[in-house]
């Protein structure tokens, strides 16, 4: 279980305000590149989906749009590191995975909101993980949440927030350390045999699919027991705190923390059927 002391620090900046002008800088990060306009940004989008070869040039030009998100993504990441004092990790999305994403949604170049991206990981519980959210949804101005928890994405669970910046958004996706662990268990096994698997196309091989099938049954499980454990967490008030309600919480708890180890060693040793580790 994760202590409370992020959660307490947050509390702590409740009212912080961050006096970024984010919005002002992404629009002048993107003209500085020679983005004039959104349509201009999905015309690019369009012609890097077309079939047949693609322009070196319009490669170029996607490498430029992707390096505008650059400078507001560190500036994120600093707020959140230095504000509420919690570690991030940050990335690019690369020019394949854009084009990937524009082929598969149909969506316009414009709209991505996730070319940059920051991972927060924690020990942490649900409540925590609502709470930490919640904190850095308020430190920056006209941040939304998003809750992929209650529906998963093809067995992904975490909540993202979304902070405007122009017309560079930066994703911060804030995950407890088994909803981390499930979605690395993922990537490895979409690395291995297909990374269409991470959108729900099935593999085509009967031992491939049953490791997916496997994988989307452990996104069930690990959310039914994150929920366990906020309920068995909660049930310990202090009036509750009798003799026998505390072997039982303690009981409890002790059998949650080992159904948790397991399920953390069986996603860490996960090994896809007929694929060189």
């Amino acid at each position: 279980m994760a202590s409370l002391s992020c959660v307490a620090l947050c509390r702590g900046l409740e009212k912080t305000y961050v006096p970024w002008h984010a919005a002002e800088q992404g629009r002048t990060l993107l003209s500085m590149r020679g983005f004039k306009s959104r349509s201009q940004i999905d015309k690019l989008g369009e012609r890097l989906v077309k079939e047949g070869p693609l322009e070196q040039s319009d490669l170029r030009e996607l490498q430029r749009l992707r390096s505008a998100y650059d400078e507001p993504m560190g500036e994120v990441r600093m707020i959140v590191t230095e504000k509420l004092g919690l570690q991030a990790t940050s990335r690019l999305k690369t020019v394949n995975t854009i084009i990937e994403k524009l082929k598969r949604e149909r969506t316009r170049l414009s709209t991505i909101q996730d070319i940059a991206g920051l991972r927060l990981v924690k020990d942490m519980n649900l409540t925590e993980q609502d709470e930490i959210s919640r904190i850095i949804a308020e430190i920056f101005l006209g941040a939304k949440l998003v809750d992929r928890r209650e529906q998963p994405s093809h067995g992904y669970r975490a909540v993202h927030v979304i902070v405007p910046s122009g017309e560079c958004p930066v994703e911060i996706q804030v995950r407890t350390a088994l909803q981390d662990l499930w979605a690395q268990a993922m990537e490895k096994v979409a690395d291995a045999i297909g990374r269409e698997i991470r959108y729900g196309v099935p593999p085509a091989n009967d031992a491939h699919r049953s490791t997916v099938e496997m994988l989307m049954k452990m996104s069930g499980m690990i959310a039914n027991l994150e929920q366990l454990i906020v309920q068995v967490s909660e049930s310990e008030t202090a009036a509750d705190r009798t003799t026998s309600h505390s072997t039982e919480y303690q009981s409890q708890k002790t059998r949650l923390a080992v159904i948790r180890s397991e399920v953390r060693q069986l996603l860490e040793e996960l090994k896809v059927p007929g694929v060189q580790k």
